[in-house]
């Protein structure tokens, strides 16, 4: 909070040590009123149908009554007074219809609490038994009830709120309404708890001025409320409608403390009614001039919240139903403590806690309370016009609010809640056509612009401020929802938004989270770009290897050879694996007969044109299975550079061939009957060396073995487990 310059000698400490002494004479006087009562150590409720006083609880000069004993005269030894239902009335404003019975009604209690005063003092049963007793001449604390502390809680809790803002801002006039709106609760509620929470009388002159005051203290709270609307957060007008509020509230007063009114539901009810009729327009007109301004809004939110939730329940649950004659005042103690969300959140809203999270809270408990009160409108209706049961009538508008209420809620959620119109489908395609981007620059423009579809924010800048390149990934507010802090993703640089939707909304941590699922995302699309641009920088790598090692070497050897024939048969072998690179790089497989036949019909016209005979017995079984490009690649290549061997070096007539699958290898052998070798192979040369590297990183192996008349070599390649296991299920 910035503390105000006032140019005041008084300092905020010394404001409240002043403000101080309202709330202690309060709580003196309240507890001082309440303990020199006499003290029977009865707790009584009126019993409409035995038309007595029923003992709920008996203690200290009345502990011998027992609990449960119908009591329905006092007397002592001037008379006796039967007691009535009216004399247990706690809250005489509600449920007194006029002031003329208000008059009976105090006249009543003043006698009854002579009679307590008096000595002899007898209570009376329907039967004619009596109790005597001598009441305690003051009341122990420990007897005031719980809705007692209730109410002195809830007045002196608002007073602290409201001179606590005031003593840091007393030249503000939303903090001095504030101010006023606390110290009218503060004299309303307790002493309100003085006379509802009575044995069974007061003097007459005290419950006056009790009543009187509660009265004062509410009448200044309807006029405080409205004029804060006027003032608070943003002033709606040059007119100053406070004081005119206040001096209303007053006038109102005075006039039914001169009779002037015959109804004491229209003198002391009227004001609360109005009052909250004109709260709602102010907090309409604040809404519509706090449209630009998205804290102002937030904070009128956070006011018009706990608002709402405390003054309006309070007057539904108390008020409303005294104007259908439903006595409320037994709830009234305990319905005081509405009071606290009021002031509670009024704290939260003074304090800007959290203030980006109010808009959804305020929709759910907004739109709870309107279902809340559908419900009840449909079952009072259907109960009073229909033949039904309560039940029934409870289902049937449990049925209907279901029907028509919740549908609207979605539709509203929908419009209200919702960042923008993208639906997950459509922000699941952008933020994938962000990720997917040629360019950096076209990235860069992509987010941007799904940012501002998303948000519409007034301002979109690089991030600069400290942390604000840090390689993160969470969206985080900044002041108080004001801003959103975007981290960097990948070469997407870190962003900052200002004021969502042109500075109507606050950014919330539904909007933070939102953004942080999508730079999820967009670091998963920038990974797997990465991996796939290196598995193509591997794959180009690859081909030029193979291109290097197969091709060029071949070529390169041509070129050195003396004969025709063995040139021609050089770059026939290069043509055959440049055909096979070029076969593998549309993708395709290559099942192991076609592998067969293939090199079956290459190795044939080889060793034709080199004179040597080919003995390659054909399989009876059939091998289905398809290879990956760098199985049968390899496989091919390293079959060429043996039989290539076999031509130039092993001077032999015959060769024989043999390809087959066995237990998961595929195998292929070559025997020839020329001169065979001694030790290690020595005619093999880079190729076949390049071919060893490559059979070691697959896992394969080449065996050499020397025969009587001429060379056996083997080659074997592990196949793949998920391939062989789908051809086991394909039989």
């Amino acid at each position: 909070m910035v503390v105000e310059k006032t140019g005041s000698r008084w300092s905020p400490g010394g404001r409240l040590a002043v403000a101080a002494l309202p709330a202690l004479c309060v709580l003196s006087v309240t507890l001082a009123f309440s303990l020199r009562q006499p003290w029977l150590g009865l707790t009584l409720t009126w019993d409409p149908t035995a038309r007595a006083a029923r003992v709920l609880r008996a203690q200290g000069p009345a502990a011998a009554i027992a609990p449960g004993t119908l009591l329905s005269a006092v007397a002592d030894p001037s008379g006796e007074l039967r007691l009535e239902g009216e004399d247990f009335t706690l809250e005489p404003d509600a449920n007194l219809p006029s002031y003329a019975s208000y008059a009976r009604f105090l006249a009543r209690q003043g006698q009854l609490a002579d009679m307590l005063h008096r000595p002899g003092l007898a209570l009376i049963e329907p039967s004619g038994a009596r109790h005597l007793l001598t009441p305690g001449p003051s009341r122990p604390l420990t007897s005031l009830s719980a809705d007692f502390w209730v109410q002195l809680i809830v007045g002196l809790f608002a007073f602290s709120i409201s001179a606590g803002v005031w003593a840091f801002r007393p030249r503000a006039a939303p903090a001095r309404y504030l101010l006023l709106s606390g110290f009218s609760t503060l004299v309303f509620a307790p002493l309100a708890a003085v006379y509802s929470t009575r044995e069974l009388a007061l003097p007459a002159t005290e419950f006056v001025w009790l009543s009187d005051l509660n009265f004062f203290g509410g009448s200044l709270y309807c006029a405080s409320l409205p004029a804060l609307l006027w003032y608070y957060p943003r002033r709606l007008g040059a007119v100053a409608l406070g004081p005119w509020l206040v001096f209303s509230a007053l006038a109102w007063f005075a006039l039914q403390e001169l009779g002037a009114f015959e109804s004491m539901v229209v003198g002391r009810r009227t004001p609360v009614f109005v009052a909250l009729i004109g709260t709602l327009g102010l907090s309409a007109w604040q809404r519509y001039a706090t449209r630009g301004d998205p804290v102002a809004r937030a904070e009128l939110s956070w006011f018009l919240l706990s608002w709402l939730v405390g003054t309006s329940l309070f007057v539904a649950l108390t008020m409303v139903p005294q104007l259908f004659g439903v006595d409320t005042s037994a709830l009234q103690g305990y319905a005081f403590s509405l009071f606290l969300l009021v002031y509670g959140g009024l704290a939260f809203g003074i304090l800007r806690f959290r203030l980006f999270e109010l808009g959804e809270w305020w929709f759910r408990i907004f739109s709870w309370m309107v279902g809340a009160a559908m419900l009840a409108a449909f079952d009072l209706l259907l109960a009073a016009t229909l033949p039904m049961s309560a039940p029934a009538s409870l289902a049937i508008a449990l049925l209907i609010c279901g029907f028509l209420w919740l549908p609207v809620r979605s539709w509203l959620w929908t419009r209200a809640m919702t960042s923008s119109r993208l639906d997950e489908r459509d922000l699941l395609k952008r933020v994938v056509g962000v990720g997917l981007a040629n360019a950096a620059r076209e990235r860069a423009e992509r987010w941007r612009e799904l940012l501002q579809e998303l948000f519409d924010p007034l301002q979109m800048q690089e991030a600069t401020g400290p942390g604000a390149g840090d390689a993160g990934r969470t969206a985080r507010l900044v002041g108080e929802g004001l801003g959103l802090i975007i981290p960097a993703v990948g070469d997407l640089a870190p962003l900052e938004l200002a004021y969502a939707r042109r500075g109507r909304r606050l950014f919330s941590l539904r909007n933070a989270a939102l953004v942080t699922d999508m730079i999820d995302m967009l670091h998963h699309i920038h990974e797997s770009r990465e991996a796939f641009q290196r598995g193509a920088r591997a794959e180009r790598s690859r081909i030029a290897r193979d291109l290097h090692d197969d091709i060029g070497s071949r070529l390169l050897s041509g070129l050195h050879q003396s004969r025709v024939e063995q040139t021609r048969d050089v770059i026939s072998q290069a043509i055959t694996e440049m055909r096979t690179i070029v076969h593998g790089l549309t993708g395709q497989r290559l099942t192991v007969d076609a592998l067969i036949a293939e090199l079956r019909h290459e190795i044939g016209l080889r060793l034709e044109a080199a004179e040597l005979v080919l003995d390659w017995p054909l399989s009876e079984q059939p091998y289905e299975l398809s290879l990956e490009y760098e199985l049968y690649k390899h496989f091919l290549s390293v079959m060429r550079e043996l039989v290539s061997n076999v031509i130039r070096h092993a001077q032999a007539r015959r060769v024989r061939i043999t390809v087959q699958m066995e237990g998961g290898r595929l195998v292929g052998v070559v025997e020839d009957d020329g001169v065979g070798f001694d030790g290690a192979p020595r005619a093999e040369g880079y190729g076949l060396r390049n071919m060893h590297k490559r059979l070691d990183a697959l896992g394969g192996a080449l065996r050499y073995t020397r025969l009587g008349a001429g060379t056996r070599v083997e080659l074997e390649l592990p196949l793949p487990a998920f391939a062989l296991e789908g051809v086991e299920h394909a039989k």
